[in-house]
């Protein structure tokens, strides 16, 4: 696995299996392609390996298909703009990578893991917290394997509520953000730590050097007919606010 852009900054995705990775991240792209970005999967990520191949061939069929998605386990997706300059490059592991609630305490981190977290590279971490996940120890577990990482004084993060609207405050907007702070502190308390503002001047009003953004990708729903389950996509506030945070972190 090799990242070979060094100098654009790389967007990785964090968080255990089916937290909702890899919709986000095409739900992302059908809403960017919309506003005239255009997003391309890397092939030299993995430039040997067929199967990734094969999914950097059907990638865009991935994106606008209204079928459950084909498993996706790596992918490394660039962002351009209308001129063709690169916004930025976004990563996506399998989640068993980031953390697995069956292994207590969770294995080291993989190699290629630790290469993109000590390399050269302008990193952005977005770290994926659920709604509905009942199990207070793996949470607390996750906070602790958040805690893990060593950032640079270079890195920057936010946090992702994925499958928000399981959540009855996502009916209204403008006042989720309010709502959802409270309900970080309480499911993952601490997961902020080690983003801490340490600037006298401005951490009484930003105790926190990362951002969170309220996401859902839409719902997967039956059929009357003989088509079986089809996708409906959310709202397009939701990647727009996404894609907001991101760019106030590129820049």
């Amino acid at each position: 696995m090799t990242i070979l852009d060094t100098n654009t900054p790389i967007i990785i995705l964090f968080g255990p299996p089916v937290c909702g990775k890899t919709m986000m991240l095409l739900r992302l792209t059908r809403y960017l392609e919309c506003i005239g970005y255009r997003v391309e999967p890397d092939y030299a990520f993995i430039a040997a390996n067929d199967q990734y191949r094969k999914i950097c061939d059907a990638y865009h069929q991935f994106c606008y298909n209204d079928k459950i998605p084909f498993y996706i386990p790596y992918l490394l997706v660039k962002v351009f703009d209308k001129a063709g300059r690169t916004i930025c490059q976004i990563l996506k592991v399998p989640g068993q990578y980031m953390f697995d609630p069956s292994y207590t305490p969770p294995p080291p981190f993989p190699k290629f893991l630790c290469d993109i977290m000590i390399g050269s590279y302008n990193r952005i971490w977005a770290f994926f917290l659920e709604p509905q996940w009942d199990n207070a120890i793996q949470r607390m577990n996750y906070v602790q394997r958040v805690s893990q990482i060593t950032p640079s004084p270079n890195d920057k993060a936010f946090f992702i509520i994925s499958k928000v609207d399981k959540l009855s405050m996502y009916r209204n907007v403008p006042k989720m953000k309010n709502n959802l702070k409270n309900w970080i502190d309480s499911q993952y308390p601490n997961i902020r730590q080690i983003w801490t503002n340490h600037n006298l001047f401005t951490q009484w009003f930003r105790p926190f050097n990362a951002d969170f953004v309220p996401f859902s990708s839409g719902i997967f729903t039956e059929t009357y007919d003989d088509r079986g389950v089809r996708y409906i996509m959310s709202h397009d506030i939701y990647p727009q606010m996404l894609w907001k945070c991101i760019l106030k972190n590129i820049a």
